[in-house]
């Protein structure tokens, strides 16, 4: 039980680093504890505007360390499930957080590490990049939300063969199907994610935060529903300060200054 997390923290977006050496950054239960502690504290931060989760090292992760299941009784694993409160306890944080969620991908992100990146708001891979939901070659389905998730992002048919044949699937594929944001050369990821950084910054939290409660109603309720909650939402914008700050500037030709209220 190796697994740790390393946090930096700069200019309003928080990093999150997978890191388990010499096993590829594997989820074991240190790494998903501290990852369920560090979500929920930065949730409570206005402050930090984004976060970035990303793999130490050449690799995001390989998912599961299996020793964790080897040996370990029903009762052991009801109780680990009990203290995180589910199985795929960490991308429930991630879609509930109201603030973007990046993942940022090299190597390996198989497993538990690609349901991971499933629930994440944005993903950018390395071209190079390997993903797949390998759980069946070794008698376990994905319990981290994939069997909900990949259907939803990929299709019923692709989820249904990368589950069913443990097929890995590259980033380029991911990309075309719409999983992944976009696939690069490795050398431009960080550049690629501080354009992305850049632009989400010069937004209102308080709308960011709207945006992706409504975004999250559209998977889950019928059309009709969601046209409802959205309608709600949008009069809702019209009691805040931050709506008539972004309309005033847009009119006055100047940047915005956003409170996030």
């Amino acid at each position: 039980m190796t697994g740790t997390v390393i946090y930096e923290e700069k200019d309003s977006v928080a990093y999150l680093k997978l890191s388990n050496p010499g096993k590829y950054n594997a989820l074991d239960i240190n790494m998903r504890r501290e990852l369920v502690q560090y979500l929920d504290k930065l949730s409570e931060r206005d402050d930090i505007r984004i976060i970035v989760i990303m793999g130490d090292g050449e690799h995001f992760s390989a998912g599961a360390d299996l020793n964790f299941f080897k040996d370990i009784s029903r009762e052991e694993l009801e109780k680990f499930l009990r203290e995180l409160g589910t199985a795929n306890a960490i991308g429930r944080r991630i879609r509930e957080l109201k603030k973007p969620v990046i993942a940022v991908v090299k190597g390996y992100c198989l497993g538990g590490g690609f349901e991971l990146i499933q629930f994440c708001d944005i993903v950018i891979a390395s071209e190079t990049a390997v993903f797949g939901q390998p759980e069946l070659r070794v008698g376990l389905i994905p319990g981290g939300g994939g069997t909900q998730n990949l259907p939803r992002l990929a299709g019923d048919k692709i989820a249904r063969e990368l589950i069913f044949t443990g097929r890995f699937i590259s980033a380029k594929e991911l990309e075309k199907l719409g999983v992944i944001n976009k696939a690069v050369k490795e050398e431009e990821l960080n550049e690629e994610l501080n354009k992305i950084i850049n632009k989400i910054l010069q937004k209102s939290p308080l709308h960011i935060a709207l945006a992706k409660e409504a975004i999250n109603m559209a998977l889950e309720t019928p059309l009709s529903t969601g046209l409802r909650i959205e309608s709600e939402i949008f009069k809702y914008l019209f009691k805040t300060e931050d709506t008539k700050e972004g309309i005033n500037a847009f009119l006055e030709k100047r940047r915005p200054i956003w409170k996030g209220k």
